[in-house]
């Protein structure tokens, strides 16, 4: 090949296709991130891709059917096996039947008498009256009276059901000795009354006083005689427990209606004896005399204080004013009459001085008629002062002896309170006891007259028959709940183990997890076809199948990669062995050269090569030849009989192959190749405990990284992607290989578009 001779003129051309190679990454949508060398550039463009991505991380419907998809054969397995357990189970099961009775309970008894029951009366819409009665009707006691009357203990059908199963048998033995617990003789009975109270349903009708009770049985006759005894003991139990409640009423009222008499005559003797003592008759009425008569002598007391006030005011005045000038001496006509003769003397007096003089006889007797007048008005005067006094002294008096009066009925008023406080109390003790007596003994009497009614509040509305059709298993209503728990136990088992599962299943790890785009989907290929070759080569044999077709997409996103078109130089490599890297990369170069172009692959896995397998080439000279200086380019390159296609194998082992990687003519060799070929592509080892990829990342333009559907776990591909991104490995996208075709999230796999053919061929189509 004369083309590795070419020197190393052509600069600009060189500079040109190093630019061209330059990896200007992009997000899928096509937008550019970043144009440097780096795995995503500056913080900036790293910010771009989350924000883009942040968008699909909601998890939706279609992503809970895709693993539902995936997991289909769980589901289906596990449902199957559920459902086959449960019909082999329910063959295997001894039938049972079901004898059902209907009873009624009502709250109280029907009302014979109008009294009141000793037994307690719930409220009308009490539902713990309901519950207690379904309590009762498990109540062990009634389940032992039931089994002595029908005798069960010999029943050998009763006995054979009560009989536990050998493994319930054997963990309760276990669970006996690990407690150190010794079988006691009433263990059998305790197990009886269980199996009975097991066996037995109670089953309230809604909105009604009516319940249906069942028993379930492997013997139709034991069922229904079961049932009716049960529920026949229920009544007479009811019955029964009616009738002593009563009599032990009766019994017990007439022991306190005893003690209440003896009682009641001693607080009657008290109080007798205590108004005797106290001359107390009539209370009620004497305390009404005795407050009428302190109200009059309040009343006469309010009058003899009113005339004592008028008479000492007119005292008062008597001796603090002129005693002509009281009242009483001016209202009074004695001594206005002796006034006025005693002014008509004056008057004769007067005008007889104008004739003689006062010594004149005459004159002498009127002045002494004058003087005696004047006495006698003196002398009345006098009187009436007398008698004002008199009037005041006896208003004193009499106001004091009212006031004493008042004091003493107030003394006897209150002394017949103090007096009363002792008769009321021992009074009201009299009452109280009395009241006691009459009501028990006439609430005696009232129990005496209904203990001897026997009507009962539960009756049989239908006793139980023998059933006719078996009421256990029932198979078809197994199978559908095996059908249903099985798929949903399938269901959640897939989820399971889908959560557990850590691996690549789509391009969503990519976009998500590592944030680098994906390049596209490969499905799963189980084998080539003799006709077709390889499945390697099915991009060159079988140009229309589906695994050629996706590779040509994979070739489409890579040349949209960048702004510039695919990169020169790209390397395929994936984290770990047997993920598709080699039928990725030689898949690849087939699909640029059906582009015409010229394409070098180079198997670069020194390691572990198999590009000269599979293309049939020998492998005696080879990449590692040229790299120890042993060969030339010309000596390694082989041409294939794909047109443009030209293959470097890797050459014989070599124990250092990462240090040939990096040496000088490895760079040699990229740069003969970038002036000879329009791409090359690098067939690299895994990236995960080598370095050699690391070495070859920095030496490509951009790397694609292989990831194989539902085996490359997640861990190890972030691992690799950070590896590559710490080397300053050019990342241009990731390829998940070896896909299911039912996977609907790849995108384009979910429907096909056919190619058609001859009608001769008898292959089908093959979709794209």
């Amino acid at each position: 090949m004369s083309q590795w001779l070419k020197n190393e003129n052509s600069e600009s051309g060189q500079e040109g296709r190093q630019e061209g190679g330059q990896v200007r990454e992009l997000h899928p949508s096509g937008r550019r991130l970043s144009d440097r060398g780096g795995s995503y550039g500056n913080d900036l463009s790293r910010q771009l891709v989350l924000d883009s991505y942040s968008d699909d991380q909601e998890v939706n419907l279609r992503d809970y059917w895709q693993i539902l998809q995936r997991r289909k054969a769980i589901i289906f397995t596990f449902a199957a096996l559920v459902l086959l357990t449960t019909i082999i189970a329910s063959m295997l099961i001894t039938p049972t039947y079901r004898a059902s009775l209907l009873i009624q309970i009502d709250r109280e008894t029907s009302k014979v008498l109008n009294f009141q029951d000793v037994t307690p009366v719930e409220a009308l819409n009490d539902k713990d009256f309901y519950q207690t009665q379904y309590e009762l009707l498990k109540s062990h006691t009634l389940v032992k009276r039931a089994i002595n009357e029908l005798d069960l203990t010999h029943n050998p059908v009763f006995l054979k059901e009560s009989e536990p199963s050998s493994l319930a048998a054997l963990i309760s033995s276990l669970l006996d000795l690990l407690r150190d617990e010794e079988k006691k003789p009433g263990d059998s009975s305790n197990r009886w009354v269980e199996q009975l109270v097991d066996n037995l349903t109670i089953d309230p009708v809604k909105n009604s006083r009516l319940v249906r009770l069942h028993y379930d049985s492997t013997d139709p006759e034991t069922a229904s005689m079961v049932l009716n005894n049960y529920a026949e003991n229920f009544i007479s139990v009811n019955l029964e427990r009616r009738f002593d409640a009563s009599s032990y009423a009766k019994l017990f009222l007439e022991e306190r209606l005893a003690k209440v008499k003896i009682r009641l005559e001693e607080s009657e003797q008290n109080l007798v004896a205590f108004a005797r003592n106290n001359e107390i008759f009539n209370i009620d009425e004497k305390e009404n005399i005795d407050t009428q008569k302190m109200r009059e002598m309040n009343m006469a007391l309010a009058k003899a204080e009113q005339h004592r006030m008028e008479v000492e005011s007119v005292y008062k005045d008597m001796e603090s004013t002129n005693t002509q000038q009281l009242i009483e001496v001016l209202d009074n006509p004695v001594i206005q009459k002796l006034k006025n003769t005693k002014v008509n003397l004056e008057a004769e007096y007067q005008e007889k001085l104008r004739v003689f003089k006062p010594a004149y006889p005459a004159m002498l007797q009127l002045s002494g008629q004058i003087e005696e007048m004047q006495k006698k008005i003196d002398m009345e005067i006098q009187s009436i002062k007398s008698a004002l006094f008199s009037r005041y002294n006896s208003a004193l008096e009499n106001e004091r002896l009212v006031k004493n009066k008042l004091n003493q009925v107030k003394e006897n008023v209150l002394g017949l309170q103090d007096r009363s406080i002792k008769y009321n109390i021992l009074k009201r003790e009299v009452d109280t006891n009395r009241e006691l007596y009459e009501g028990l003994l006439q609430r005696m009497k009232e129990v005496g007259v209904s203990g001897g009614i026997s009507a009962n509040n539960i009756s049989i509305v239908d006793p139980a028959i023998i059933p006719e059709r078996k009421h256990k298993p029932r198979i078809f209503l197994n199978m559908l709940l095996a059908l249903i728990v099985g798929v949903f136990g399938g269901v959640g088992l897939a989820f399971l183990l889908e959560h557990l599962d850590d691996t690549v299943k789509g391009p969503e790890a990519l976009e998500r997890v590592v944030k680098i785009p994906s390049l596209g989907v490969i499905p799963f290929e189980a084998g080539a076809d003799s006709d077709r070759g390889d499945v390697s080569l099915l991009v060159h044999t079988d140009p229309s199948s589906v695994l050629a077709e996706a590779y040509r997409s994979v070739r489409t996103s890579v040349m949209y990669s960048t702004s510039n078109g695919a990169p020169q130089i790209m390397l395929v490599t994936s984290p770990s062995p047997g993920e598709g890297k080699s039928t990725s990369a030689l898949s690849i170069a087939i699909a640029f050269t059906q582009m015409g172009k010229r394409v070098l692959l180079v198997d670069t896995d020194l390691r572990n090569s198999s590009v000269h397998k599979i293309m049939g080439l020998s492998n005696v000279e080879g990449l590692s030849s040229f790299l120890t200086g042993n060969s030339e380019p010309v000596d390694v390159s082989k041409d294939t009989q794909i047109e443009n296609l030209y293959v470097i194998s890797s050459g014989p082992n070599t124990p250092n192959p990462a240090e040939l990687l990096a040496s000088e003519r490895m760079n040699e060799l990229l740069k003969y190749a970038r002036n000879t070929f329009d791409y090359i592509i690098l067939d690299g080892p895994p990236i995960l405990g080598l370095a050699d990829a690391l070495v070859l990342s920095s030496l490509a333009d951009g790397t694609i990284v292989v990831a194989e559907a539902g085996s490359t776990p997640v861990g190890g591909l972030k691992s690799s992607i950070k590896r590559l991104r710490h080397a300053h490995g050019r990342l241009i996208g990731g390829i998940i290989t070896k896909a299911q075709m039912n996977y609907s999230s790849y995108g384009q796999y979910g429907s096909y578009y056919y190619y058609s053919k001859d009608e001769s061929d008898s292959k089908p189509n093959l979709p794209i």
